[in-house]
């Protein structure tokens, strides 16, 4: 395999969106695609939101959003953190160190911040995603419910 090479799209000019589209209906995103869409666009130029694709040539392989959260005041115990919102690498790209490559381009952004603290949620049915958070140090410490009526 080629080098990886990864793109940070801060911009919305930049030519982010189809790359982007492409790899969340991978992951069964059938959903309607605007609110991601406006949601991200409107914070692309956003000094707290980080959004990064990698690259091998002018294939997408694997795309990231991370976020600098400040305190949130419903929950007292959520200091000012780095959160991973999402991190997705195509099936046919994975263990080839995309993952790993898009990691280590947010932690050194979230280190350039001052945030040391980092979170993230992941799905309990996905085994080799808790496997790759657990092999980058992360661990469990709380469990998210819900209830749909």
């Amino acid at each position: 395999m080629s080098s990886i090479h990864l793109t940070r799209y801060n911009h919305p000019s930049q030519n982010w969106l189809d790359a982007v589209l492409a790899l969340r209906a991978e992951f069964d995103d059938n959903g309607d695609p605007q609110p991601f869409i406006a949601f991200v666009t409107r914070r692309l130029e956003d000094e707290t939101m980080l959004c990064v694709l990698a690259w091998e040539g002018t294939t997408p392989t694997g795309y990231a959003l991370a976020f600098d959260v400040p305190e949130e005041p419903a929950m007292p115990e959520w200091t000012r953190a780095g959160y991973i919102a999402q991190l997705l690498v195509s099936a046919r790209y994975r263990q080839h160190g995309v993952g790993a490559a898009l990691m280590d381009y947010i932690d050194a952004w979230f280190l350039k911040r001052g945030l040391h603290k980092v979170l993230l949620n992941v799905n309990l049915d996905n085994a080799p995603g808790q496997a790759f958070w657990k092999k980058r140090g992360f661990e469990p410490y709380a469990l998210r419910m819900r209830r749909v009526r």
